[in-house]
């Protein structure tokens, strides 16, 4: 079992900075961010792209990080539950903190590996999705 850090404010303020986010993740008009890079220069070098977040699905993503626990989360992502929890919304607004907080581990972790995996879980709705449920958890808990 992971040791927690006391110092972390209580769960149910962690998941409360994540559910303000509620009505303006996925909302019309949010600002996801965009690809940058990809451009070749003078010397034929092609910079690598890579998907630079907007300014409040940036702060999204920080507030996220209040949930963030050392995990093998590689392992996790792979399982019927983790796959379940990204295609489900049914299972993810239903989803417990713990799962919650898998969740967020496994796509801010996922996306050091693979550019734009963030980008991707707000495209489909799923970072939406997380914070309503976020919201939820905090009003009950």
């Amino acid at each position: 079992m992971p040791v927690r850090d006391v110092t972390a404010p209580p769960l149910r303020d962690r998941l409360r900075a994540i559910g303000v986010f509620a009505d303006e993740v996925g909302a019309p008009g949010f600002d996801v961010g965009r690809w940058r890079g990809g451009d070749r220069d003078g010397d034929g070098v092609i910079q690598m792209p890579w998907f630079d977040l907007g300014d409040r699905a940036l702060a999204f993503v920080e507030a996220l990080g209040g949930i963030v626990e050392p995990f093998d989360w590689p392992t996790w992502a792979a399982t019927g539950e983790a796959k379940q929890l990204y295609s489900d919304r049914a299972t993810l607004a239903a989803a417990t903190p713990e799962q919650l907080s898998r969740l967020a581990t496994s796509l801010i972790r996922s996306d050091r590996f693979s550019e734009g995996e963030l980008a991707a879980a707000f495209e489909s709705g799923v970072m939406a999705a997380i914070a309503r449920r976020a919201a939820i958890l905090a009003a009950g808990s």
